[in-house]
Formats: structure tokens, sequence, C-alpha cells
């Protein structure tokens, strides 16, 4: 960590240097702790009694797709960024994060160290550029992070509701086992994890139209070599890392998971889970599996 102040801060590895602030596009990391301070194009996304969040652009970034750049990029590209503000953390929250593990000392510095444990096995997440938070002592009640914002994806409720190709379907919710899969092999539990919370990328225009005019046997090798969608999670409220798998954790966070929001069929209900533990011992994995309500999945 270095100090600016009574600040600390730490920075993505893309973005360090002798001037984050310049990088990041803000005068002052007090800015980015007091949620009344107003950035440059910032849009306001959400305000609680506790937290806040704001996107705002990095510098250089167009003021519209395919626009100009609007200055000169200062080393951390160009894009919008997600700033989460902690301005009054409840003190059980904080102490929570404190002595459980991974240790933190701020709330912000705790979802820190969650997406960067997470991207270490694999889950994909949004790319956490920069953590701060004011006060040395043992918990900081005002912390910000600062996230990429994603491009071109859209939350799992949404993509399936929309997607009615099985084959596509398939591979999307191959995607969001895989996902389950590093997320429980990495031991950690979400306990308010949501459908809404998996974020799958939108095909682009050139994927969809590459086949166009193929014979259909063509077609059949170009499906074949597709890749699977993105699936990124974007929130781990709560989270913690445990010692050791808890067949508990896992039920809860499928339980969780198995929402009338996410449209999916008891089939595909059960490869998910299926895909979920599939990383875990076979007793476990067997036990985990014996244990699940009877399929409830909505039909298509």
């Amino acid at each position: 960590m270095e100090q600016e102040g009574s600040i600390r801060f730490r920075c993505d590895a893309g973005i360090a240097g002798p001037d984050v602030r310049g990088t990041l596009g803000v005068r002052s990391f007090e800015e980015l702790l007091d949620p009344d301070a107003q950035l440059e194009r910032a849009e306001r996304v959400s305000r609680g009694a506790d937290r806040s969040t704001t996107r705002f652009p990095l510098p250089g970034t167009p003021a519209s797709d395919g626009g100009p750049l609007t200055s000169s990029p200062q080393g951390g590209g160009t894009g919008w960024v997600v700033l989460e503000r902690f301005h009054r953390s409840p003190w059980r929250e904080l102490f929570r994060s404190r002595f459980t593990h991974p240790r933190s000392a701020s709330i912000a510095e705790r979802r820190w160290n969650l997406l960067c444990h997470l991207r270490q096995h694999g889950v994909g997440t949004p790319q956490p550029l920069a953590v701060g938070a004011r006060g040395a002592g043992p918990v900081s009640r005002r912390s910000f992070l600062i996230t990429r914002d994603l491009e071109d994806f859209e939350p799992a409720p949404d993509w399936l509701a929309r997607e009615a190709n099985p084959h596509a379907r398939a591979l999307g919710l191959r995607s969001i086992g895989a996902t389950l899969s590093s997320l429980v092999t990495a031991r950690v539990h979400l306990p308010h994890i949501r459908p809404r919370h998996f974020e799958i990328s939108k095909p682009t225009e050139a994927h969809e139209g590459e086949a166009c005019g193929l014979r259909a046997e063509l077609v059949a090798a170009h499906l074949r070599r597709i890749r699977l969608p993105s699936v990124v999670l974007t929130d781990v409220e709560g989270g913690a890392i445990r010692e050791r798998t808890s067949a508990a954790d896992v039920r809860q966070m499928l339980a969780a998971l198995d929402a009338p929001s996410l449209r999916i069929s008891a089939p595909e209900r059960r490869r998910l889970a299926v895909s979920a533990v599939r990383g875990l011992p076979r007793d476990l994995r067997a036990s985990i599996l014996r244990s699940l309500p009877p399929l409830r999945g909505r039909s298509r």
C-alpha cells in the first residue's frame, strides 16, 4: 500500500506510476472518498445511506462511440470505470471484514482482495484498478474501489431470456457452470449471490454475420469452433474465503441461483449444478447433488 496523507491506496500494475491521479483523471484521492465530489462527466448509478456508485471516463475517452479522443490518454487506456464509495460503513460489516478471510481493514479493500483472489482462480470479474481508504486504525469507515466498467456484457437472465437457440444456450450455461466451478474450488462463499450478478458477453455483429452465405457443412464446422461466451461475476457482497469447501455453502449458493429470473429449464438447472461441483472430491460432490431439491426449473 502507498500513502498520501491519511489516505492509503493501491493500484493495478497497469496504472501504477508517479501520477496515478492523472491516470485516473482526478485531482486527489480525497475526491474518490467524498460522496459529494463531482467528477468530470460522471454519471451517478446509485446512492444509499452508507455507499454510492458512480461511473466516469478515463482521460481521453471519446464523448461518443467512434468519436475523437477528448484528450491524451494518461497511461490507463480509455473507457469508463466504476467508482464505489463507502462513506459510513457499518461497524459490524467492518469488523467482519477485519477478522474473517481475506482480512481487510475496509469494505473496499475486502472487495479488492476478493476480486484478486477470484481472478487468480480463473473467475472472470471486473478488472480492479484502484482501492483506497482513510485512517490508520484497525478499520476504516471511508474507502473507495475503482473497477473497469464492462462493455458488451449483459446480465445472464436477460441473455437467457433472449437466447432461444439451444446450441447457444448450452454454450452460455457451460460458461456459467465453469465460472461456478472456479468459484467453488476457490473456496469463496457469496451469501448474497444472485443470477443478475453473472453477466455474459454479447455476440458481436461480426461474429453474428461471419457465417452468412456459407454452405451448411461449413456452418457446422464453424459452430464447432465457437468459443464459449465470456462470463463475469460482478458482485462479491458479503463474500469470504473459507479454509475448506463446505457443502452447506455450495448448496446455499446453488439455491440462490435457482430463481425464476434465470429462466432455465429443469434439465438445464441440473446441468448447471453438476458443472458447479465438478472440481470437488467425489464424496462431497455426490452429497451436494443428492441434497438438491426436486427439479422445478421452468420449461421453455
